[in-house]
């Protein structure tokens, strides 16, 4: 059973996007990208209510209220290397793996950036939607490994506008939007072009693709990456 209580107040009534805030959090990722903070404190300029409809739309779900009543927690699979290292090296989970040891991440790092903006807490009020936060953050690194779409700047924008595609059309997602729109127009002007075609490739894949709000990431783990796109939809990367 779920240890989240049926009684947990709604948010409070949608704000306005805060855009001066949002760009100056935008001049600072650009400055530097390591500044991954930043990017929760363009959650919270640009959020506008936009986290609360997206909750919702996960209860709405078929499976979406069960997810919630059994609350895996896919960070502690993330973080299970001996169980990650037992699987076959086709497996998502394997894939996660050796990005991880690749790049020297850590799973809970964007968590941890997230608590750095006191603000972002406040999105996310009650055990039931700090978890469904938390959850979100580490599917974050799934969908790169699921897309193929690399961790530099190409591959983040590439991503956004994956996600765009995906979501977009049924859930107002102006955060990612925005910052798919701003990586675009913020590259130089030799492959501005070339980066246009690239996102517009991008969020087609996305639009093609099913993945719910409330899929199952802990049993997808298992699985071989090429099977789990072709289960969800997800053009293979060289298309």
């Amino acid at each position: 059973m779920s240890h989240f209580s049926p009684l947990e107040p709604a948010l409070p009534a949608p704000t306005r996007p805060d855009w001066p805030r949002a760009f100056r959090a935008l001049r600072v990722i650009r400055a530097d990208p390591d500044r991954t903070d930043q990017v929760f404190e363009l959650h919270v300029a640009l959020d506008g209510g936009d986290s609360e409809r997206q909750f919702q739309a996960l209860l709405a779900e078929p499976g979406g209220a069960d997810l919630l009543r059994d609350s895996p927690e896919l960070l502690d699979h993330l973080t299970d290397v001996a169980a990650l290292e037992a699987l076959p090296p086709d497996t998502l989970g394997a894939a996660y793996l050796a990005l991880m040891r690749a790049n020297a991440h850590d799973p809970d790092g964007l968590h941890r950036a997230a608590e750095r903006i006191q603000e972002f807490a406040a999105l996310h009020r009650g055990a039931a939607r700090t978890w469904w936060m938390e959850r979100q953050s580490c599917v974050h690194d799934l969908l790169h490994l699921l897309t193929g779409y690399g961790q530099d700047q190409a591959g983040e924008t590439a991503l956004l506008a994956f996600t765009d595609g995906l979501y977009g059309r049924r859930h107002r997602m102006r955060v990612v939007r925005f910052g798919m729109i701003a990586s675009v127009l913020s590259a130089p002007w030799g492959s501005k072009w070339r980066t246009l075609v690239f996102a517009w490739q991008a969020r087609r894949r996305g639009k093609r693709s099913r993945i719910p709000f409330g899929y199952r990431w802990e049993e997808a783990l298992k699985q071989p990456t090429k099977e789990l796109r072709a289960q969800l939809g997800v053009a293979p990367p060289a298309a």
